[in-house]
């Protein structure tokens, strides 16, 4: 048997009102403290009070911290990290989207620390061991971040970062759908396939191996029988439950394993184009599917058949069927853009190791072919 570590899993509470758990995690004598850290789409669709019920009947004190629209910064990690004055006692509660998780985990570690958050830029320093509960309930289906040890968060002028380290997994995942209804047929469209990608990627990259792919293609299941259902029934609690658990599994998937070249190519586009990154993960795969089966077609059969396909060479057309029946277009609009550019993004420093992951080895004049495939679709 091939050498392997699989990380530990967060536990996980899910089912329809699984929110209203939070009273009984929150209530442990030692924390006196409760800080949420709430996506400002969570409030625009009416779910705060929703969200805090549960944890006001803790009688603890509470602070919420609002994500300002867009990526998070380290301004605002800042300033939250500002508003605790005793960190010791403190749980943290961070709730919405992709960026309203890594904001709460990223303040949740930086906590019992005064330096500043630049310092532990890309694990320049690693991050304090002493970090108080933490607890992620995420409202969309598809980052996976509750279930990584991963956090990105921008500087101040717009360049992302990346921050590791163990104590960014929480502590506990809470998986509730009824939070999940709301969401536009986009969002619900673009985050599942970034799901669907997430776990695809962590199953035939250079570190895929068995015990994690068991994640990973039950998520493929999972997000291939429900996503259709999620967005033409969007009140569908078995098809919401089943997308938040493909998005928590996939994220599974992805802290054992990583991505790989769909992932170097939508983090490349979300730089330049600023494209939602559910959608241009999208355009990553679809652009890079059939190059990568040519030449490791039997990596992908678990793939396929997770998908309910007889075959790999189906698996293509599977993908963008899918992605079609969704609604997902995949042009790329964004003038001036050429393959020169994109290419050269797709091999900067803090995009590479994701490309070095694919299985099929990507040549320097591959990136500038693959490129163009992307901007051609």
């Amino acid at each position: 048997m091939t050498p392997f570590q699989l990380a530990h899993v967060p536990a996980i509470n899910a089912g329809a009102n699984a929110l209203e758990q939070l009273t009984d995690l929150l209530s442990t004598e030692s924390i006196q403290h409760i800080l949420v850290v709430i996506d400002p789409g969570v409030q625009g669709a009416g779910l705060e009070p929703k969200i805090l019920a549960p944890i006001q009947s803790t009688q603890k004190a509470i602070i919420v911290s609002a994500l300002p629209p867009g990526e998070p910064r380290e301004a605002f990690i800042q300033e939250t990290r500002a508003k605790v004055t005793d960190p010791l006692h403190t749980a943290v509660v961070c709730v919405g989207g992709g960026s309203a998780l890594d904001a709460g985990k990223l303040i949740a570690n930086l906590l019992p620390s005064e330096k500043p958050v630049s310092d532990f830029r890309l694990a320049n320093e690693p991050l304090p061991e002493n970090r108080p509960l933490l607890i992620c309930v995420p409202t969309t289906s598809g980052t996976g971040s509750e279930a990584t040890c991963v956090a990105v968060v921008a500087e101040d002028d717009g360049v992302k970062n990346w921050f590791w380290g163990p104590g960014l997994k929480p502590n506990h995942i809470v998986l509730d759908p009824t939070l999940t209804c709301g969401l536009p047929p986009f969002v619900t469209a673009i985050t599942g396939v970034d799901a669907l990608v997430h776990a695809m990627e962590a199953a035939t990259n250079k570190n895929a191996f068995s015990a994690n792919n068991l994640y990973c293609y039950e998520a493929i299941r999972l997000v291939s029988e429900n996503l259709r259902t999620a967005i033409g029934e969007p009140d569908n609690l078995t098809a919401r439950g089943n997308m938040q658990l493909a998005a928590t599994l996939a994220g599974i998937g992805i802290d054992n394993a990583g991505t790989a070249i769909a992932h170097n190519i939508a983090h490349a586009l979300g730089s330049i184009a600023h494209i939602p990154h559910g959608l241009a993960v999208a355009m990553g795969m679809a652009a890079t599917l059939e190059w990568n089966i040519e030449a490791n077609p039997s990596a992908y059969k678990g793939v396929a058949s997770a998908m309910g396909l007889n075959s790999v060479d189906e698996l293509p057309k599977a993908f963008k069927t899918l992605v079609s029946d969704v609604k997902i277009d995949l042009t790329v609009s964004h003038e001036g853009l050429t393959n020169e550019t994109l290419a050269a993004v797709m091999q900067q420093p803090e995009n590479i190791a994701m490309a070095n992951a694919n299985l099929r080895t990507v040549e320097e004049n591959d990136f500038f072919t693959i490129a163009q495939w992307v901007l051609d679709a």
